[in-house]
């Protein structure tokens, strides 16, 4: 794998990760128009790895102060029922709540869903699916409520449905968050936390493929070093929009990448 090919697929998965337009549609798209083959399993590991770092960096004073209420955090039980601890340990067990549904569907179906829907025609109708998604999410920045138990599964559920090509994990979590009373400052905050143990999963469970995966050092330091960079610039940028109320701007560029995509699909078949 050439250089410039590292720092371009780096990029793509940094710049993808993060922002509402989906990272599995513009592999696909770019996948058929730049004729690149999948990339190797190592490769593709090194990009998890430092997109998961990259989340870590902008928020490693929440994900510490998370990890100690995991480990403080208690059910203490009451007259009236039960109440927890603190409210970070409850928003550590409604995450994990949250990582249920794409948890299971990604445990038991992704290989089957990414080789059955990786084609452009998919791939343009999860992005339509995300410009609406988008441009609704217009209508819900006034929003004022917390996290709770309840639209905390909706965001998983939301996040389990981006297991498709073109549909977005950050646009569907953040607007399922919004559209369920969240602020959208703490809807994004949410989705990246979310977004955590998603890719160190999906890093962990690609590990069994790395034996017959030969890349050379200075190939994967580009990659990780690109994917790494723009994944830390792309969660800044998204959260700027948002603060903005410019959210849905996203859904201009995600509906043109959708007809892009549906006439590369009747173009190169």
């Amino acid at each position: 794998m050439e250089i410039a090919r590292a720092a371009l697929l780096g990029i793509i998965q940094g710049l993808t990760e993060f922002l509402p337009v989906s990272s599995s549609g513009h592999l696909v798209i770019a996948q058929k128009i730049l004729h690149f083959s999948e990339p190797p399993v190592l490769f593709d590991i090194t990009l998890h790895l430092a997109t998961a770092l990259a989340v870590i960096a902008v928020y490693y004073r929440e994900i510490w102060e998370l990890i100690i209420a995991l480990f403080k955090g208690r059910i203490l039980v009451t007259k009236k029922g039960y109440r927890l601890s603190s409210k970070k340990f409850h928003y550590v067990l409604v995450l994990i709540v949250a990582l249920i549904p794409a948890g299971l569907i990604g445990y038991f179906f992704n290989d089957y869903i990414t080789k059955a829907f990786s084609n452009l025609l998919v791939v343009s109708i999860g992005l339509f699916i995300t410009t609406v998604i988008l441009l609704l999410s217009k209508y819900f920045n006034n929003r004022k409520g917390d996290i709770n138990f309840k639209n905390g599964t909706i965001i998983g559920i939301a996040q389990a449905f981006a297991i498709v090509p073109g549909i977005s994990r950050s646009g569907s979590t953040i607007f399922a968050g919004m559209a369920s009373g969240i602020e959208g400052k703490k809807a994004a905050d949410f989705s990246f936390l979310l977004a955590v143990p998603i890719i160190i999963g999906a890093f962990i469970f690609e590990l069994k493929g790395i034996v017959n995966s030969h890349v050379s050092i200075v190939t994967l330091a580009t990659g990780f070093i690109f994917s790494f960079v723009s994944g830390y610039f792309s969660i800044k940028l998204l959260l700027d929009f948002i603060r903005k109320g410019k959210f849905y701007y996203f859904a201009y560029y995600t509906g043109t990448m959708s007809v892009l995509s549906l006439i590369l699909f009747f173009t190169m078949r």
